[in-house]
């Protein structure tokens, strides 16, 4: 895949009701995240919520540019 530092993904279509991309939950990578030298890397990503014309669009912020596959789990609530 392509090397990136901001990783951004719509996720309207597995969001219920049209709600929002408020909160992650969890981000967890699906085998390595390497960076352009295909190098590991290690650090976590930030999230960034409630992106876009809709607000059902995220991104995972990373130290530096890299790739790889993350799964993750979204909230359209808000945490209390």
């Amino acid at each position: 895949g392509t090397t990136s530092s901001t990783w951004t993904q719509d996720a309207a279509k597995y969001l219920p009701f049209g709600g929002d991309a408020r909160n992650l939950v969890s981000a967890m990578p699906n085998g390595r995240i390497r960076n352009a030298s295909n190098t590991n890397v290690y650090t976590q990503p930030y999230f960034t919520g409630s992106q876009g014309v809709d607000n059902t669009s995220f991104s995972l912020k990373w130290s530096e540019p890299v790739h790889g596959t993350v799964h993750c789990m979204l909230r359209c609530d808000d945490n209390i």
